[in-house]
């Protein structure tokens, strides 16, 4: 502790006080005022997973739509996850050194600018630095996203609000790869589809802003002061 932080004194503890509530695990992520931020939450985990499988399972089968042969459809989808890993790594590297709302917004936009980049026909190294740079971010959101979800809930009810969010998330994992079906079946130009992909991203960054700017509150931190052991 003193390695982490110098100035902390080993004479004392500070401990809050156990919620004496008997109110359900769930109960408590939708009281007190937080029915909003748990809900938001799963948006956004929902909008990031969206995200990461409709481009994960049907990128390839859209541009092979657009006219690419299968290998270089292929290759497109190696690049995506190229950019994912270095995504992923870079993304708890900043968020480490500033935070993840800082982190998840910055992602989120650079998400939504690389997809809009897309729909306006690049050539074929711009394809690939775009695409790079779209894996990095909707991959490395998700990559962080789970850390986020346990910076905000209090240690009482952690393993219940990442467990939901989590969960909640799946419905994501699960419309991604419909919606992605849905682009491939419309027929619609490729340049359009990843006008509509920024849509979730769009969402998704609206609810992490709104979340970031409330506070989970429960019994445990409702007019209870922390208590000094010695």
């Amino acid at each position: 502790m003193k390695q982490i932080e110098p100035s902390w004194s080993l004479n004392t503890v500070i401990a809050l006080p156990t919620p004496a509530s008997g109110k359900s695990r769930i109960a408590q992520l939708f009281t007190h005022g937080n029915a909003l931020a748990t809900s938001l939450m799963g948006v956004f985990f929902i909008m990031t997973m969206v995200l990461s499988y409709a481009l994960n399972t049907w990128l390839p089968k859209l541009m092979q739509n657009a006219g690419f042969e299968l290998g270089p459809a292929m290759w497109t989808l190696v690049i995506l996850n190229a950019g994912g890993l270095f995504g992923s790594i870079a993304g708890g590297w900043i968020a480490g050194r500033t935070s993840y709302r800082k982190t998840l917004v910055g992602y989120f936009a650079l998400a939504i600018v690389s997809l809009v980049l897309l729909s306006i026909k690049p050539n074929a190294f711009m394809l690939n630095v775009l695409l790079f740079t779209a894996g990095a971010a909707v991959i490395g959101i998700l990559a962080i996203i789970h850390a986020f979800a346990v910076e905000f809930y209090p240690v009482h009810i952690r393993s219940t609000g990442v467990g939901w969010a989590t969960g909640t998330g799946r419905i994501g994992a699960i419309a991604g790869p419909i919606l992605g079906g849905a682009l491939v079946a419309s027929g619609l130009p490729l340049q359009m589809n990843f006008v509509l992909l920024t849509i979730p991203a769009v969402l998704g960054v609206t609810a992490v802003i709104i979340v970031t700017a409330r506070r989970f509150k429960s019994a445990a931190t409702k007019g209870e002061k922390p208590v000094l052991v010695p």
